[in-house]
């Protein structure tokens, strides 16, 4: 077993997503495992030292472990299986060991609250640890290959904001006369959605999304055509979907966001739009930087001020 320290909590209000990372003691092996949001915030809770009128349920089941003359000694987190995570209690009693099946959520709740040690089992960790590089301040080595995932799988990753930038990625692949939606396509439904993490970075990091826009236009030949059915993804829009992938692993998200997306424009070098992007000044390097910030603000670590 390999003994964790609780790095951080995140609860994401655009994917309503919710993650507690572990991170192992003994190196930079990161574990993101998902969490319902009431967990989530019972943990946070606790880690901003909130003191509440009346207990929550992990503080209720504290109070009545210790009132029974017991104690959390550790919390492991035991399996994966399907996506989901299977941890187990273990409470001492005087001379006496009591293990429990839980929920990780409710276990790593548990340990927040008695100072109990977390630990995982290694072939939790090898399955879907990932590792943490020191130079890049990124996650770098990921057991899965996203490569392989196909169009249909990607699908079922993308997040609300993500899914309504490719849905709309049509109208101006139609305009432009193309037969396939390409990523240029793509990135003009992006930067259409104003209010669009992926978009508001851009412009954060100094782009005028109008020229943008202006300059991906250019880039085509408009022949109005009449499509009567969906249009497919190119296979370049496919690559960039999987990188966004990767970059969403990365950095424990579950879905792809619209923000991911434009780390995968950044990366898909052979791609237009990845030329167009550093014309305006756009390195991935530096849109990393801004995705990670953004991303921090929704989490909650131990070290933070409540």
């Amino acid at each position: 077993m390999i003994e964790m320290s609780l790095d951080k909590v995140r609860a994401r209000p655009t994917s309503h997503v919710n993650l507690v990372i572990l991170k192992s003691k003994q190196s930079n092996r990161y574990l993101p495992i998902w969490i319902g949001p009431v967990e989530a915030e019972s943990i946070a809770l606790r880690l901003r030292e909130r003191e509440l009128p009346r207990p929550m349920t992990h503080d209720l089941m504290d109070l009545l472990i210790g009132d029974l003359g017991a104690r959390v000694e550790s919390v492991v987190i035991t399996d994966i299986k399907e996506d989901t995570f299977f941890a187990k209690v273990i409470l001492e009693s005087g001379d006496s060991a009591i293990e429990r099946d839980s929920r990780p959520s409710d276990a790593i709740a548990l340990a927040v609250r008695s100072n109990a040690p977390i630990f995982a089992e290694q072939g939790v960790l090898d399955q879907i640890g990932v590792e943490f590089s020191t130079e890049t301040g990124l996650i770098e080595s990921i057991a899965f290959d996203w490569s392989s995932l196909s169009m249909e799988d990607l699908g079922t990753m993308l997040s609300e904001e993500a899914e309504n930038i490719l849905q709309q990625a049509g109208e101006p692949a139609k305009r432009l006369g193309h037969e396939v939606i390409e990523p240029e396509d793509i990135m003009l439904a992006l930067i259409s959605e104003t209010g669009c993490a992926g978009a508001k970075i851009l412009e954060n990091l100094g782009a005028d999304l109008k020229s943008i826009k202006s300059k991906l236009e250019g880039l085509s030949t408009i022949n109005q055509k009449g499509y009567s059915v969906p249009l497919q993804f190119s296979a370049s829009s496919k690559h960039v979907l999987q990188l966004a992938r990767a970059e969403a692993a990365k950095l424990f998200d579950v879905l792809i966001e619209s923000e991911h997306l434009l780390l995968g424009f950044a990366l898909h070098k052979e791609g237009q739009t990845s030329q167009v992007l550093r014309e305006f000044g756009i390195e991935i390097a530096q849109a990393r930087r801004a995705v990670a910030e953004a991303v921090s603000q929704w989490e909650i670590s131990p070290f933070a001020s409540p």
